[in-house]
């Protein structure tokens, strides 16, 4: 089973003398532990000591990690308090990603001239403008996958083998590390990839 580590940095309560001291990382099995730091997390969301639970969250989400889980758990959290999620414009599911995130992506119509509560939506991190959009004091999280076990299955789900004309060997992804500047010289060479 995979490891991941889900890093968030938080204010904890928001009426607190400790506000602003982050939340320490936790690492956690994919599965069912996964699942147990998700209700963890959302049980710090409201922690019984605080006057005022945290609403406002923004999940940068990254590929192959259970992040679309954990961005339909804040779905539901954002729909069942009656929470704005900023949602991407034009009716695509990413923030135009990979591009940095930029506040024109955001489809302010749906936002009624207020800041939104939630993001979870795929969207490369711009930390400048991710605070101007946000609300204040809002907990910026991502899940991070062991980073091995992360390239290999990134480069067996996007095709890398194909797109590098490296489908016939026994292991690409080892073959591939070993001298990427000639597979990636060769699919460049050959036009199997867009560049700039």
């Amino acid at each position: 089973m995979h490891r991941l580590s889900f890093i968030y940095q938080t204010y904890g309560c928001l009426d607190s003398p400790y506000a602003r001291r982050p939340i320490p990382t936790r690492t956690v099995r994919a599965g069912p532990d996964l699942l147990c730091f998700v209700l963890y997390f959302l049980k710090l969301l409201r922690i019984r000591s605080c006057k005022k639970e945290i609403q406002n969250v923004l999940l940068l989400k990254t590929h192959y990690t259970g992040s679309d889980v954990v961005g339909s758990i804040l779905n539901r959290f954002a729909d069942l308090r009656g929470l704005r999620i900023a949602l991407p414009s034009g009716g695509l599911s990413t923030f135009y990603w990979p591009s940095r995130f930029h506040w024109k992506y955001v489809d302010i119509m749906l936002l009624d001239g207020t800041l939104p509560n939630i993001l979870c939506n795929h969207a490369r991190f711009n930390g400048e403008v991710m605070d101007e959009i946000m609300q204040p004091q809002t907990a910026f999280i991502t899940i991070l996958r062991d980073p091995v076990s992360h390239f290999e299955v990134t480069f067996q789900n996007l095709n890398f083998a194909e797109i590098l004309e490296m489908e016939d060997l026994p292991q690409p992804y080892l073959t591939f590390l070993e001298n990427p500047g000639k597979y990636i010289g060769r699919a460049i060479q050959r036009k199997r990839f867009k560049v700039g």
